[in-house]
């Protein structure tokens, strides 16, 4: 099948628990090291001699376009490995190599259209994303660079999603282990030896990316992979399957990205560059949150996908209710971490006192509703795992759309809390978002699942 047999085999046998374990825990180290490639970056820019906070500030209001980049990226990858893992399970290789094909070919469409759209208006953008006279310039550097050598990092976050479909986690946990150890290696030599700033942090995770991109396309064009990347005819019915399927991710991510633009601008507007260098290490420590239920979701989507493919009930089930409770404890422990050591968290980042002192209430603030998001995730994985594209976007419309972009602005205004009332509008978002989430997957199980004869 799409990966080594055996590995296509384990997903219709294995037993739900066990496979969970075998194809997460790879993919929860893959989203962890991942997760060290804005890490990295952050901690050596905030310690740029002389400019570290403005530095970090610069970095901080270029993540909505790299966020709009990954979202790309995302839309491809997410809309169509779930489609690859259905054909998969029905035993249709040619129409999977197909969609992976297709995918490949979008991917680097869209790489190619953003580059020219984002440094045509690059300035205006990082203005409008909250860049100010002091920060336009470190902005500009790190983006020029980011998003003119974008290819690489979009085809590695896309692609990777194929290999965790073949039941390949091992691979891809090695190929992100391999592009953050470089980056790594490469911030302390352009940073730290070779003193080229912003610059050399945006150097460093190109070329990052860059080999993690080349060691999964040249993994998928090996011969004993089933799911092989091969050419295959331009087909536009795939195409808008991918696009349809993968939108909710891609408007999750974008919107993402939106959000954290509306942040930067709110957080000038009541404070300063100093609260957006501090929501640019809090927004950072945030993912850390999501890490593992991003990996159980990564691991799990397969098993979902594949069970609904083959049209086994039970198994199907299984996997929902071991996703969605490993979501949740995953998403409770982590924000209980973050919420007893917030000092220890943002230390690591930086050593500016003006920094740490408005950031430690700022992160308390901005994660406390992330403690039952892992039941958000798990629920619209478990719809685009079944090539349900519909009720993700429904959800994430309600917390992105409907609730944090308009309290972000409403809250401050109403109360005269501040930075305060805007960093509120995080949790009171994500504890509504969740409950609606739960009522809108309830209704779906019901109607769908528990009393569907497969």
């Amino acid at each position: 099948m799409s990966l080594r047999k055996k590995e296509a085999d384990a997903l219709g046998t294995l037993p739900v628990g066990k496979l969970l374990v075998r194809l997460a825990v790879p993919s929860i180290f893959a989203q962890t090291v991942a997760l060290l490639y804005n890490i990295v970056d952050r901690i050596f820019i905030a310690r740029i001699s002389g400019a570290g906070s403005l530095a970090l500030a610069g970095l901080g209001v270029t993540a909505p376009i790299i966020t709009l980049l990954s979202a790309f990226a995302n839309l491809v990858g997410m809309g169509g490995a779930p489609l690859c893992a259905i054909e998969l399970g029905r035993g249709n290789i040619k129409r999977a190599r197909a969609i992976l094909w297709n995918s490949f070919l979008l991917v680097t469409a869209f790489s190619i259209m953003l580059t020219g759209a984002i440094l045509s208006f690059k300035k205006p953008l990082l203005y409008l994303f909250g860049a100010t006279d002091d920060t336009i310039s470190f902005a500009s550097a790190y983006i020029s660079i980011c998003a003119g050598a974008c290819l690489p990092g979009m085809l590695a976050l896309a692609l990777n999603a194929f290999l965790v479909t073949q039941g390949c986690n091992r691979e891809n946990m090695l190929f992100v282990l391999a592009g953050t150890v470089l980056n790594i290696i490469l911030d302390l030599l352009f940073i730290s030896i070779m003193h080229w700033g912003i610059t050399g942090a945006a150097v460093a995770t190109v070329i990052s990316q860059t080999v993690s991109a080349l060691c999964i396309l040249g993994f998928l064009r090996i011969k004993r992979t089933v799911l092989r990347l091969l050419p295959a005819p331009i087909d536009v019915d795939i195409l808008w399957h991918i696009c349809s399927l993968g939108f909710a991710t891609f408007s999750m991510t974008a919107t993402e990205g939106a959000v954290v633009a509306v942040f930067n601008r709110q957080l000038a507007h009541y404070g300063n560059d100093i609260y957006i260098a501090a929501f640019s290490i809090i927004f950072t420590i945030s993912q850390f949150v999501l890490t593992p239920v991003y990996g159980i979701n990564q691991g799990g989507q397969p098993i979902i996908s594949y069970s609904f493919g083959e049209q086994k009930k039970e198994r199907l089930v299984q996997a929902i209710r071991y996703i969605l409770i490993e979501d949740l404890t995953c998403s409770l422990i982590t924000t209980l971490a973050i919420e007893l050591f917030p000092e220890t968290l943002l230390a690591l980042f930086t050593s500016d006192e003006a920094v740490l002192a408005v950031g430690k209430s700022m992160l308390r603030i901005f994660v406390l509703g992330r403690a039952l998001s892992g039941l958000q995730w798990g629920v619209q994985t478990t719809f685009r795992a079944m090539g349900n594209a519909l009720f993700p976007i429904i959800v994430m419309g309600i917390r992105k759309i409907v609730l944090i972009i308009p309290l972000a602005y409403f809250i401050p205004w109403l109360t005269g809390t501040g930075t305060t009332g805007v960093l509120l509008a995080e949790p009171i978002s994500d504890f509504i978002s969740v409950l609606c989430a739960m009522l809108i997957f309830i209704y779906f199980y019901r109607k769908n699942i528990s009393c569907k004869s497969y």
